[in-house]
């Protein structure tokens, strides 16, 4: 029940961060030159907007004050960071249920 709900709140959150970058690609805010104001995104206090912000993904439009824009290259950037660390979480989940499997086995192997 636990990994249900742990895989449930995975993809909402994949979903926000989604529907956050979507919001800067639909209103063309990917460039300075285009930045917009978070209003106009329909955007107010994201922590995803907090987290790619930090991460240089949704940058500040130096001329233009509270107008931000999406750099879509620092995204890729960060989107490949990312990966591995999943990469890893699967890896041990796959692990940890080969354990768990031969634990059950020797089990009821020993139950016989």
């Amino acid at each position: 029940m636990g990994a249900t709900v742990a895989v449930v709140a995975a993809a909402s959150a994949r979903r926000a961060e989604a529907d956050l970058l979507e919001r800067f690609r639909v209103s063309d805010a990917t460039a300075p030159g285009r930045a917009q104001t978070l209003s106009q995104l329909g955007l107010e206090g994201s922590r995803y907007f907090d987290r790619f912000q930090s991460a240089g993904v949704i940058r500040q439009d130096p001329g233009g004050a509270g107008r931000y824009y999406l750099d879509e290259v620092a995204f890729a950037a960060y989107r490949r960071q990312r990966a591995n660390p999943w990469a890893l979480a699967g890896a041990l989940c796959l692990a940890g249920a080969a354990i768990i499997l031969g634990a059950v086995m020797l089990l009821v192997q020993r139950a016989r």
